[in-house]
């Protein structure tokens, strides 16, 4: 019978490799630990295929290239889209509407399912971010209740240089600030400044 013999150099290989699987498991846990507390708990990705875009950023998608209704309704995780009524709401939907043509694939993952049903997401077309995208546009804004991930001061920064070279909606002057307007779906009037 053949015993298996460990030699001084085999037994340290072999504490070395869990005291680097103990590391990455541990490295893995705090990762977690940190998206959680962030609030943030991103899914897998899925591919959608885009049926049509609604009003105040509502994009209606099917996760088959049948595109049969009814459609699963996705929202931008993270930033807010004017909608009809509101300074910019249409140039918003214009903007969505060229960008996201009938049959488009887009990448999304979703965040947060809310109690209508529709999902609030991360939206990516050819690799690039549509929610940063519209805060780059100024067609969007940071919602400011919702955005605690650690991209989000990224998104912020966006939004500012929006602001500062006075982009879309920021190109008006506005007394109440954008995320203020109302609850969702709500249309209040403006309260604008007079210009100086």
């Amino acid at each position: 019978m053949c015993e298996k013999t460990v030699t001084p150099q085999k037994a340290s290989e072999s504490g070395s490799g869990r005291s680097l699987w103990r590391l990455a498991v541990a490295w893995l846990a705090g990762l977690a630990f940190l998206l959680g507390g962030w609030g943030v708990a991103v899914a897998a990705e899925w591919q959608a295929h885009v049926m049509r875009v609604e009003p105040g950023g509502v994009i209606v998608v099917s996760d088959s290239r049948r595109m049969e209704e009814p459609g699963i309704f996705l929202r931008f995780y993270g930033v807010d889209v004017p909608t009809k009524g509101q300074p910019f709401g249409d140039e918003a939907q214009q903007y969505l509407e060229s960008t996201l043509p009938r049959g488009t694939t887009v990448s999304v993952q979703n965040v947060i399912k809310e109690e209508g049903g529709s999902i609030r997401c991360m939206i990516q077309l050819h690799g690039q971010s549509l929610n940063y995208q519209m805060l780059a546009e100024g067609l969007a804004w940071v919602n400011r209740r919702q955005c605690k991930a650690v991209f989000c001061r990224r998104w912020f920064i966006q939004e500012h240089q929006a602001v500062q070279e006075k982009r879309g909606v920021w190109s008006i002057p506005i007394g109440t600030p954008p995320w203020q307007w109302g609850e969702e779906g709500e249309e209040k009037p403006l309260a604008r400044t007079p210009r100086r």
